[in-house]
């Protein structure tokens, strides 16, 4: 501000720059606007908010920091984490972290609170105009370098866990923080999310050794990661999924208790469920229909339902049908098409009658095939 403003010309001023937006996921937050004021304008401040509000004292003492209260604010929140991990004996090792923060719930969501407020009071400081003149530089230096290790934690504890690793929000203040303090690779690292859906980028990161992750931590994370893609595909085939929930969730209880000799072992099994998994792989399904994998969740569904009543020639007769009936129909937004979903299941529901019951001779009540012809055109839907 070049020029003096007063009452309501500055209130707005001050507003307009100073909207706040809490970020998302690819998009950078922003807890706090810059005024530079060249006509001490500060100094009308009181008059106006006591002009256009109900004025309390220390309305004035919130709209200007002071800066040494921010410095005590950094320190608070800096010193409120470093007691976080004050029963962790061995501070070098990020491994020993993890485990602490995989312990409880709770306080993993407060650690990762507590980093996001340390990050947001660092930048706040940082706009502070003699923020660098009332901070020891040694004090800086180590309050930035803390901040890298915390968020460093983090990172690795959510990799690990398979949560959400995204620090776009925070990508500009945590560059322009650390950028003086620590190297360019480190900062990029800190910027960059973690894509937990692609697993040779996951398991780079796990496997780096600058983690310093244990074979046991390795194959929690990995199981961890599997879990997640079995819960975002399930819909996809829940039978399929449904096995190997069940094996990875087996596989965790057992990595609990594991020796340290069975361990790599155990990795090695870990790694071949995640690729399995994330191949949408099995040997449960015949020779004749394996590389078409589009009619593997049609023959599951059909081979649990009807294995009783029909033999394997027959499951995969049907299957093959089914598939070409929807491969048929397949136009642009299918869908959500009514026509094309009432033609589907017409279609479906003359061969279950026609061909299936009477033809084959496999028993079939109306309710089944409803209920048969709901779960196809569910599976057909989610697999496009």
């Amino acid at each position: 501000m070049a020029k003096q403003l007063k009452d309501h010309n500055l209130l707005q001023a001050i507003a307009r720059v100073n909207r706040v937006y809490e970020g998302k996921p690819g998009k950078q937050m922003k807890v706090n606007g810059f005024i530079f004021d060249y006509s001490k304008n500060a100094k009308n401040l009181k008059n106006a908010l006591e002009l256009f509000s109900n004025f309390a004292a220390e309305d004035i003492e919130k709209a200007l920091l002071n800066t040494s209260e921010k410095i005590a604010d950094l320190d608070k929140i800096h010193q409120i984490l470093l007691d976080t991990f004050k029963t962790v004996s061995n501070k070098d090792s990020y491994e020993d972290y993890i485990v602490f923060l995989k312990e409880d719930e709770e306080r993993r969501k407060k650690f990762y609170a507590n980093v996001s407020k340390m990050i947001q009071e660092l930048n706040v400081c940082r706009s502070l105009p003699d923020f660098y003149e009332k901070i020891d530089p040694a004090q800086l230096d180590t309050l930035s370098k803390d901040l890298k290790r915390f968020i460093e934690i983090k990172k690795i504890t959510q990799t690990v866990l398979a949560e959400r690793v995204d620090f776009s929000k925070y990508e500009d203040q945590i560059r322009k923080i650390l950028d003086k303090y620590v190297t360019a690779k480190g900062v990029e690292i800190l910027s960059k999310p973690i894509n937990l859906s692609d697993i040779m980028e996951f398991n780079r990161f796990i496997e780096d050794a600058q983690n310093g992750l244990s074979n046991r931590s390795k194959a929690e994370a990995i199981a961890a990661q599997t879990q997640k893609t079995i819960h975002e595909r399930w819909e996809q085939d829940p039978i399929f999924y449904k096995k190997f929930s069940d094996q990875v969730k087996a596989l965790i209880e057992t990595l609990k208790t594991a020796k340290k000799e069975d361990l790599n072992a155990l990795l090695e099994e870990t790694k071949q469920l995640q690729t399995e998994v994330e191949n949408y792989e099995d040997n449960d399904i015949p020779a004749s229909i394996r590389e078409i994998k589009a009619l593997h969740p049609f023959y599951r569904l059909a081979r649990q339902d009807l294995n009783e009543n029909a033999s394997q020639e027959q499951i995969l007769q049907i299957v093959q049908h089914i598939g070409a009936v929807i491969q048929k129909e397949k136009i642009v937004d299918w869908k959500t098409s009514i026509e094309v979903k009432r033609a589907v299941r017409d279609q479906l529901e003359d061969f279950l009658f026609d061909v299936v019951k009477k033809e084959m001779g496999i028993p079939l009540s109306i309710e089944f095939i409803e209920n048969f012809i709901n779960n196809i055109w569910n599976l057909a839907t989610k697999n496009d």
